[in-house]
């Protein structure tokens, strides 16, 4: 776990420091949570194959429950674009390299003589494969768009199990110099 967890970190830093290189990408930032209670940020990044219909993605999500714990989320994966018109188009991504990393707030444990000490980064680390479904638009004459979506994600390793998550997102692509 450990070990994919490191490698996954690194290929992430290794196309994070060759991001100016790239041309005809997209990047987007948005909205994401399952309702009004549990919101969370997701950002991604999308450079398109010589096709343009098959682009390789990573994204990232935050998420917090408010009465609970927090988590951030880190995917990589493959992302297919139908289109329907010059301004209007389908979706669909998948991640099956994903790392969902959660964050108790105050959490303490007692030793074996009774002594309470507080546990500093308290959560667990979860593999978190994930699939969403986009419906994507053109604004500002095709230099950016927006999308509405759902997603859904498994915690792999969940007390002994999994636990499936679903969300909703909304998110603006932002201009970049040069977008398929």
């Amino acid at each position: 776990m450990k070990c994919f967890i490191r490698y996954v970190s690194l290929a992430g830093v290794v196309i994070l420091m060759n991001l100016n290189a790239l041309t005809a990408q997209k990047i987007d930032l948005g909205y994401t949570g399952n309702n009004l209670w549990n919101p969370g940020i997701t950002a991604g990044y999308h450079k398109p194959f010589a096709s343009g219909v098959l682009s390789w993605a990573l994204k990232g999500q935050t998420y917090w429950d408010p009465g609970s714990h927090g988590a951030v989320s880190g995917m990589i994966g493959l992302r297919w674009n139908k289109k329907r018109n010059d301004i209007s188009g389908w979706n669909v991504g998948l991640f099956p390299l994903g790392v969902y990393r959660s964050f108790l707030p105050e959490t303490w444990e007692v030793d074996g003589v009774g002594n309470l000490t507080r546990i500093r980064g308290a959560g667990n680390v979860y593999l978190n494969p994930s699939v969403d479904l986009r419906f994507e638009r053109s604004v500002y004459e095709k230099n950016s768009s927006w999308y509405l979506g759902i997603s859904g994600s498994l915690l792999l390793g969940y007390n002994t199990y999994l636990l499936p998550l679903f969300f909703v997102e909304a998110s603006l692509t932002l201009p970049t110099q040069s977008q398929p």
